[in-house]
């Protein structure tokens, strides 16, 4: 079996079912998450259950199954056993090689692990839910602008928590106002659907010089939805987010434009080159 610990919010959980999926199928195996990080009054939660995955959860008996010390992928060699640890951000080829019961602890924040699955996986990332009224009627209003722009405005932890803010920071404004002037020179009367975790910051804040539509119809434990609603724009401006990442990668326009930050890290010498698809367009 392949057993993938899932960690952080959806974004990170999406990384990391696409990447477990990607080497269970090299494995002729199932695929098994181990959600015991997630707590019930914890910060994050496991959000993956509505959508049409190709998994189950791993029991406690499988997962102790692994119960040895975490070592690096380049150096595993347990013949029954194995623990592949993320031993650095950029795409690590050895993961996908991996054989037998396999355990994956890490990130793995790259399309290169599973781009030859990528139709597969935009099928199983589906919602298996209905959209209710609302979510239903902004899709509506996405879909009848031919140029709509989905801009991710990342606040919250990157705010508020000392971690988040010292690994990734928040973008400035002026990142948003280059983005958007590169767009509208490359589309005709683009529309923009602001999605954050304080809309109300970005509407006293964010005056980008096109049509704009606050999208304020979730609560952040649907982010989910949110993340349904970006997916149906047809261009993307995202933050330093796993989370956009996401909303643009799914989006299915073939001509689509996604404009992505250059600052992922605060760190720069974190390698960060295998993080966005080549065609995306940094700022």
């Amino acid at each position: 079996m392949v057993i993938v610990r899932l960690k952080g919010g959806l974004g990170n959980q999406l990384f990391q079912y696409a990447t477990g999926r990607r080497l269970a199928i090299a494995n002729e195996t199932e695929l098994k998450l181990d959600v015991s990080v997630y707590e019930p009054e914890g910060l994050r939660q496991f959000c993956l259950d509505g959508y049409r995955m190709h998994a189950t959860l791993a029991g406690p008996g499988e997962i102790a199954a692994f119960s040895v010390p975490a070592i690096h992928c380049a150096d595993s060699l347990s013949p029954s056993h194995r623990i592949m640890k993320e031993r650095h951000y950029h795409f690590d080829p050895d993961v996908l090689r991996a054989r037998g019961n396999v355990y994956l602890q890490g990130y793995w924040q790259s399309e290169k692990y599973f781009k030859d699955i990528e139709d597969l996986i935009k099928t199983e990332l589906a919602l298996e839910t209905r959209a209710n009224a609302q979510n239903t009627i902004m899709a509506g209003r996405i879909r009848s602008s031919k140029n709509s722009v989905s801009v991710h405005v990342r606040r919250g932890d990157y705010v508020t928590d000392v971690h988040s803010a010292s690994v990734h920071g928040v973008l400035d404004v002026h990142y948003y106002v280059a983005a958007t002037e590169y767009l509208r020179q490359q589309v005709h009367e683009p529309v923009l659907f602001v999605f954050s975790d304080e809309p109300g910051w970005c509407k006293a804040h964010l005056s980008l010089g096109c049509p704009t539509v606050f999208v304020d119809v979730n609560s952040t434990d649907h982010a989910y939805e949110d993340l349904r609603l970006m997916s149906l724009c047809r261009h993307h401006i995202i933050a330093n987010s796993s989370y956009s990442w996401w909303g643009a990668w799914l989006g299915a326009a073939s001509d689509k434009i996604v404009c992505a930050p250059t600052m992922w890290f605060r760190r720069k010498e974190v390698n960060t080159e295998d993080l966005l698809p080549a065609s995306w367009v940094r700022f």
